[in-house]
């Protein structure tokens, strides 16, 4: 009949007809091989071996496709509708054609010129965050030099194992001391706890691990990081490839381990012993944690080049201004005075923090920055997708601020009901 079994590019082998359109969008199993015996056996007029209810099957939908002028390519005949497997085909195909695109589009921007600008101060404002985060650790450490003093001292004029005499003239001032030696050792132990947490803060701002995004040169090390993380990956796929392999010896596999990905002999060893999950190489959750992390640093690549051409715009509603400040990466929120308790509680839930520099309530740019920045201030969501559909046509500040002001119902001339919005 002219089927026939065809390698394709993921190296999946399907079954197509003459016309090159596939037959089965699946892997080649039993049930596929034997229907094409059955079809070389009717061409040539031998007799067949009993059929099972699929070959059944796909011999029934192979005749129906002739009958409706079906190619073999998943699409039905003109009056002929889709059954659900052929729909399942045609979405699956379409999903990996999207996936594709989505991937080659990405690569693409990948490899654009970085737009990310970042922070002009960027190495100051870190250089002094470091020296301010040793301040504060040197300053906590003599508060707890001192407390620990204190308490030292107290106790100095306690002879040792000295009970407290009740009843005595000295009760009082025993557990005054007591109290006060407990007092001192706590916050000395608070003191330290603190000293520690800044040093540790000074250690990484200064390791430059984290990748900033105020830093200009984000794009640039963010890439450098994507290189590391997609060898890595490659490798332990390599290196499990020739470790779950089922020919060759252990000794030969930590051979070539170590003579073509470079490990060690020692890790190569390690690496074919059975972890507590019985597998054998690097765990699955490694390589997939990987991956998460490839997918993470492309997306923020993405991100940062498409925020290269925004520029710093700001909207007011009820005397309080939002500032998207491009120049220094960070969504700002102006009040005309001190905001009440509640508001400052929910600013600081949403991670927004007062700079006394600035003079606004701000956290760094992003659509969750935006989104909780207009939640909070309370413009409405009616409004919001007013100023995204006047956004492409350049809306005016005098335009947005007449929709900002804008309240169903409100003598508006649009009615109770909207209708002019």
């Amino acid at each position: 009949k002219g089927y026939k079994t065809v390698v394709r590019p993921n190296g999946i082998r399907v079954l197509a007809d003459e016309t090159g359109s596939f037959f089965e969008e699946r892997e080649i199993g039993k049930t596929a091989f034997d229907y094409a015996e059955h079809l070389v056996a009717e061409r040539d007029g031998t007799p067949a071996q009993p059929i099972t209810q699929r070959e059944q099957w796909q011999r029934e939908e192979a005749a129906r496709r002739k009958a409706t002028g079906d190619g073999g390519d998943g699409k039905a005949g003109k009056d002929e509708p889709k059954s659900a497997t052929q729909q399942y085909l045609q979405d699956m195909v379409a999903r990996g054609r999207e996936k594709e695109k989505k991937k080659e589009d990405m690569a693409a921007r990948l490899s654009e010129t970085p737009t990310h600008k970042g922070r002009e101060d960027y190495e100051e404002r870190r250089t002094a965050r470091i020296e301010r985060m040793e301040d504060r650790a040197a300053r906590a450490k003599r508060e707890a030099e001192g407390r620990f003093k204190s308490e030292h001292d107290i106790l100095d004029n306690i002879p040792m194992g000295q009970p407290i005499l009740a009843g005595h003239h000295s009760e009082k001032r025993h557990r005054r001391d007591l109290e006060r030696a407990d007092r001192n050792m706590r916050a000395g132990m608070e003191a330290l706890s603190r000293a520690e947490h800044y040093e540790r803060r000074a250690k990484a701002a200064a390791s430059g691990y984290a990748i900033s995004s105020d830093d200009p040169e984000a794009v640039v090390k963010l890439k450098e990081k994507l290189e590391g993380l997609e060898a890595s990956q490659a490798r332990m796929k390599a290196a499990n490839k020739i470790i779950r392999r089922k020919a060759g010896t252990q000794e030969e596999k930590i051979a070539e381990l170590t003579a073509s990905l470079g490990y060690s002999p020692s890790l190569a060893a390690k690496l074919m012993e059975k972890d507590f999950t019985g597998q054998v190489g690097f765990p699955d959750y490694k390589t997939t944690n990987n991956a998460a992390k490839i997918r993470q640093t492309k997306k923020r690549i993405d991100e940062l080049n498409a925020k290269g051409a925004d520029e710093t715009s700001e909207i007011e509603h009820n005397g309080v201004t939002i500032k998207d400040n491009v120049e220094a990466n960070r969504l700002q929120i102006f009040f005309p005075g001190k905001p009440d308790d509640a508001t400052r509680a929910r600013l600081k839930k949403e991670g927004f923090r007062w700079s006394p520099s600035e003079g606004a309530w701000q956290r760094q740019r992003s659509s969750g920055a935006t989104y909780w920045a207009r939640d909070i201030v309370g413009v409405p969501r009616d409004v919001e997708k007013a100023l995204a559909r006047v956004a492409p046509f350049g809306g005016a500040g005098s335009v947005a601020a007449a929709l900002l002001d804008f309240r169903p119902g409100s003598g508006d001339g649009c009615g109770d009901g909207g209708e002019g919005r």
